[in-house]
C-alpha cells in the first residue's frame, strides 16, 4: 500500500517529496507538509469548501471556507489557503476538483489530512504563484434577474470585498 503510514510519520513516493512530512496533533506548520488526523462520525460533513484541481486554473486544491460549527472549524487547525495534498494516503495532485471533493467526502474516519501552509511571507499581490495574473477586458451580458454564475473570493491574507 502507498500513502502515508500515520503510526510511523513515514511518507512515500506518492506524493513526490523527499521530506517526511511531520505528525502534528496541535497545529500545521508552515511550508512544511504536516499529517493530521480529523475524526468524524458516520455522515458528518468535513465543513470545508475547496477550489482547484487539475481541471481549473489553480493545479492545487486549497481550502476556500472552513464553515462556522462544522468538523474542521471546531477542529481549529485548518484555514483558509491551506493545500490539501493527501486524504488517507490518496495523492490530491493532478486530480480534478470533482475527484478531490469526492475523495474528501467519502475519506473514512479518522480521515488523515496531509496539508502544506503556504508560509504569510508568499507574495501578497499574488498569493496562488501557479496562477498568472493578467488583467482582462470582459464585457458580460445578461438579462435582469439572470446571475453571473461566478464567485469572487479573496485570500486570508486579505481584507476581502
Amino acid at each position: 500500500s502507498s500513502g502515508i503510514n500515520a503510526e510511523y510519520g513515514e511518507h512515500n513516493e506518492v506524493c513526490d517529496s523527499k521530506d517526511k512530512p511531520v505528525l502534528e496533533p496541535k497545529g500545521i506548520i508552515e511550508n512544511t507538509e504536516t499529517l493530521i488526523e480529523i475524526v468524524r462520525k458516520t455522515r458528518d460533513r468535513l465543513g470545508l469548501t475547496i477550489y482547484g484541481g487539475s481541471d481549473t486554473n489553480v493545479s492545487a486544491i486549497v481550502i476556500q471556507e472552513v464553515i462556522r460549527n462544522g468538523i474542521c472549524h471546531k477542529d481549529q487547525r485548518l484555514r483558509v489557503g491551506d493545500h490539501i495534498i493527501e486524504v488517507n494516503g490518496r495523492s490530491l495532485r493532478n486530480v480534478t476538483h470533482r475527484q478531490a471533493f469526492s475523495y474528501l467526502d467519502k475519506a473514512s474516519s479518522p480521515i488523515k489530512l496531509l496539508i502544506l501552509r503556504p508560509s504569510l511571507k508568499t507574495n501578497i499581490s499574488n498569493p496562488i504563484p501557479e496562477l498568472v495574473l493578467e488583467p482582462q477586458m470582459v464585457e458580460l451580458v445578461k438579462e435582469p434577474g439572470d446571475e453571473l454564475g461566478i464567485r469572487i473570493m479573496s485570500s486570508h491574507r486579505e481584507h476581502g470585498v
